[in-house]
């Protein structure tokens, strides 16, 4: 049997949710199961002769990865990487083609009795791109999880363990795959447990299990926990169409206002708008959706920021997640009235930080901060969800800009330290 650890070891262990139950085995690719990473690639087979993935009479999910693209460019880069190493040292066993490429071993899920199920949850583009280069078998670690069975989420899905070994690394997992397989995974639970409504309470047994935040996790299966009754969906589709009969749209604040009653997310609400045809905005006069009403005029040219951060707000409220061209369109309009005010505030920001730095005190600068913070840590949140530094350009120019300001933060601290330090020797030279 696989070495199993308590569950309060385990959730001690969080950084390694899994045992190594064999070392240094050698497995014969082409009889790998490597549909819960690649089926995607795999699509082109007919139905009727996928074979079905199933681990201890579990069907698990399969095509986690979306982007067909991705996982071919990633296997063709491997392959050449593979081939190179293989053609330097023809004699080369595969563990030692793997360690002069830096490639780990895979991981393959252990059966109960110790052998091998076959079925890689780690490195299955290793394991295609070693076949593509001519290899027959590949260096191989079995695995099993390292969590007992769970009174009511059962026993530990594989799928969360595939999570936790690509989402942060090698071709990493989008945020949008992992969300998939964890709605994967609770629609599964709830299926078998229909009365449970504990969104988080599942978010917090898959964490560890996955190496994904709980906060994240429960934010992907939230509306999986979330039913409503037929008299609710029904009583949502009157007041949704009543407010799109009066106003000719359906405003944000009955959607806020059916979502709260119901204790659903406001998405659900604005979900069954669209699937009623009802729109969410009021309609222009060219037939398109008019972007939202800007802020406030500023009264103050400091606190630009601050109205910027609200109309912002206001377009996120109504965004539309499907249709990326009229997004930016209304985006362009929305900033039109800000950005050149915006600009012309961080230039008198800066200025008065470069001219009086000596001077002035922490709280003043924090003070003027208090209204770009906001902005700022939005601004981070998309730039890494929408994997803006995938693009090596603006990876580079980002990173320089970042390293010069850390130097500069630490430099200036270093300073304010050493000064501290020569005002209290003075002090007490002085005492003397």
């Amino acid at each position: 049997m696989p070495a199993q650890v308590s569950p309060k070891l385990a959730q001690r262990r969080i950084g390694q949710p899994y045992v190594v139950v064999k070392d240094g085995l050698a497995l014969a690719i082409e009889m790998l199961r490597m549909d819960m990473s690649l089926r995607k690639l795999f699509r082109d087979i007919p139905e009727d002769e996928e074979r079905e993935l199933t681990f201890r009479g579990l069907r698990l999910a399969v095509g986690l990865r979306r982007s067909r693209e991705a996982i071919s460019d990633t296997i063709h880069a491997l392959r050449s990487l593979i081939a190179a190493a293989r053609e330097a040292s023809p004699d080369l066993e595969p563990d030692e083609i793997f360690r002069a490429c830096g490639l780990d071993p895979i991981k393959v899920l252990a059966r109960p009795d110790g052998g091998s199920s076959n079925v890689v949850v780690d490195g299955a583009m290793r394991a295609m791109a070693a076949q593509e280069a001519g290899m027959t078998h590949v260096p191989a670690q079995l695995i099993a999880p390292a969590y007992k069975r769970h009174p009511m989420y059962g026993d530990p899905p594989p799928e969360l363990l595939f999570v936790y070994f690509n989402a942060p690394q090698g071709q990493r997992l989008t945020a949008g795959e992992c969300a998939t397989t964890f709605r994967i995974l609770a629609q599964r639970h709830r299926e078998a447990h229909e009365g449970d409504r504990d969104a988080m309470g599942w978010a917090e047994w898959a964490a560890p299990q996955s190496g994904v935040h709980a906060a994240i996790v429960y934010d992907a299966v939230k509306n999986v926990f979330q039913d409503r009754t037929a008299e609710q969906k029904a009583e949502a589709e009157r007041r949704l169409r009543d407010a799109a009969k009066a106003h000719g749209f359906v405003p944000t604040a009955v959607v806020n206002a059916i979502a709260s009653d119901q204790g659903v997310t406001r998405t659900a609400v604005q979900k069954q708008a669209v699937e009623l045809g009802l729109p969410l905005a009021l309609p222009a006069a060219d037939g398109q959706r008019a972007a939202p009403a800007p802020a406030p005029a500023a009264s103050d040219e400091d606190d630009e920021s601050a109205h910027a951060a609200t109309a912002l707000n206001l377009f996120a409220a109504q965004i539309d997640k499907y249709d990326v061209r009229r997004n930016l369109s209304e985006l362009k309009a929305l900033l039109a009235n800000h950005v050149a005010k915006f600009t012309g505030v961080l230039e008198r920001i800066n200025e008065w930080a470069e001219h009086e730095a000596a001077e002035y005190m922490v709280e003043q600068a924090k003070l003027l901060w208090s209204p770009l913070d906001t902005l700022w840590a939005g601004l981070l949140a998309f730039a890494w969800r929408a994997r803006i530094y995938r693009d090596p350009h603006l990876a580079r120019r980002d990173l320089a800009r970042l390293k010069d300001m850390l130097a500069e933060a630490h430099h200036a601290v270093a300073s304010d330290h050493q000064r501290r330090a020569r005002h209290r020797a003075a002090g007490r030279t002085a005492r003397r």
